[in-house]
């Protein structure tokens, strides 16, 4: 680290994508887990507008009532209409659910990440805990930094995707 005027730190070494940072922690599970939320992911980004506004056309149309429809065609639509809700509403539930996965991908993440700052803290000497008034600063912008890693796991990928 070298400092500058303004008690600003700049780091010698060049900074990790997040992408790069995401896969290099993952494990054989975590992939499963990924592409589960990307298909998660996909999956809700197609029923949540152009399916919902496909049938929701359906409807309207369906509304445009003929004088040589009988009450019971009539009755049978709009009974077609309202279990075809009920399935986008099922499967955007489901894929919800597997959206979460993305949730559960960030926390394994961000645990690795701790484990491995907690390994990295107990190899220091004595003397760098000594010398640093500040010591609980460290940890502090460690965990912020964590959660940040994790917060953009979870949301900038789920959110991209969809």
């Amino acid at each position: 680290m070298v400092k500058k005027s303004q008690n600003v730190l700049i780091s010698k070494h060049p900074s990790v994508s997040l992408f790069k940072l995401n896969y290099s922690y993952a494990k054989k599970k975590d992939t499963l887990v990924i592409i589960l939320g990307i298909i998660g992911s996909l999956a809700s980004g197609v029923i949540s507008i152009p399916l919902m506004a496909i049938t929701f056309v359906g409807i309207v149309n369906n509304f445009n009532i003929k004088s040589s429809d009988s009450s019971e065609n009539f009755y049978n639509s709009v009974k077609k209409m309202c279990l075809q809700y009920f399935y986008i509403g099922l499967g955007y539930f489901f894929s919800g659910f597997l959206i979460w996965m993305w949730s559960l991908f960030g926390k394994r993440i961000s645990k690795r990440i701790k484990k491995d700052y907690f390994r990295i803290l107990r190899r220091q000497e004595q003397g760098f805990f000594e010398e640093n008034d500040d010591i609980l600063q460290y940890p502090t912008k460690i965990q912020a930094q964590i959660k940040k890693i994790e917060m953009g796991v979870i949301f900038i990928f789920k959110i991209l995707i969809s």
